[in-house]
């Protein structure tokens, strides 16, 4: 348990006990009726006290759950799901390389960088010529573009 945890749950211990404390004195038969009210107060007031620390505790632990859950998911490697540019990309590459089909990857990166670089350009970032062929055919070597 973190530090804030611990401090709670000893805040609490303390309050708790204060609270019985109180009680037990309110019991004293040589005390006014002021004094026992006085008393009264004083335990309700370290009741509240004790949980109003529990709560922090428990929403310390809460936290933590929910970090180390986002940990294991963000850990996880779980798709989640195919990205909006991904989609754009393939689309382009699908619509760009129709009349290509039966060339080579290196083939149709070459030609749809020389006829389509602005598009290019766009989807992949500004570079020289040479990277950017090599980001083409990574693509459609791992998200297959053709039918």
């Amino acid at each position: 348990m973190s530090d804030l945890g611990k401090k709670s749950e000893a805040l609490r211990d303390e309050y708790e006990r204060r609270a019985k404390n109180a009680e037990k004195e309110r019991q004293d038969p040589s005390l006014t009726r002021e004094e026992k009210t006085d008393k009264l107060e004083a335990a309700n007031f370290y009741w509240q006290g004790s949980r109003s620390w529990v709560d922090t505790a428990l929403d310390v632990i809460k936290l933590k759950l929910e970090e180390e859950k986002k940990k294991r998911l963000k850990l996880s490697g779980q798709n989640k799901g195919p990205q909006k540019k991904t989609e754009e990309r393939s689309a382009f590459l699908r619509r760009v390389i129709e009349p290509y089909k039966d060339l080579s990857r290196d083939a149709i990166a070459a030609l749809t960088y020389e006829n389509h670089r602005k598009e290019v350009m766009r989807f992949w970032g500004r570079g020289k010529r040479s990277d950017l062929e090599k980001k083409l055919r990574n693509f459609m070597k791992n998200h297959p573009v053709r039918k």
